[in-house]
């Protein structure tokens, strides 16, 4: 006869892969991780053979756009799966261009002016052979 307390009690597999209300986040990060390694495996494997003999400059443009592009498509996925959606992970549509994003854009236009500036100065003073034709 099976006891009241066995039956109520969750299987292993809901131990091991739920919290108290749902997916425990190590598996939720490996989950998004082979979406992610998934979606850059063949975006690769297209490039190569779409963009063979592209110059460096149409790559490196195609592979950002696509790394951007993996990272939504997977972000989407895992929202999916969660019962979220892309606003609950930071990318809300109706306020994409507000004033967060103009302060980041800000943000990042300083940094980089700020560590080429840097870059200008220390090499200079004393640079090695090799950074003198980096800037």
């Amino acid at each position: 006869m099976i006891d009241a307390g066995e039956s109520l009690s969750p299987s292993l597999f809901h131990r091991v892969f739920y919290g108290p209300s749902e997916f425990r986040a190590g598996w939720r990060l490996l989950i998004f991780l082979g979406i992610v390694l998934a979606l850059t495996n063949a975006s690769s494997l297209m490039v190569r053979r779409l963009l063979h003999g592209a110059d460096f400059a149409t790559l490196f443009f195609v592979r950002e756009v696509m790394a951007f592009l993996i990272f939504l498509l997977a972000s989407w996925i895992m929202g999916r799966i969660e019962g979220r959606t892309l606003a609950d992970y930071g990318l809300p549509w109706h306020r994409m261009f507000h004033a967060q994003f103009w302060q980041g854009v800000l943000l990042g236009f300083a940094s980089v002016t700020g560590l080429l500036v840097q870059v200008r100065v220390t090499e200079k003073r004393r640079a090695p052979y090799p950074l003198r034709f980096c800037v």
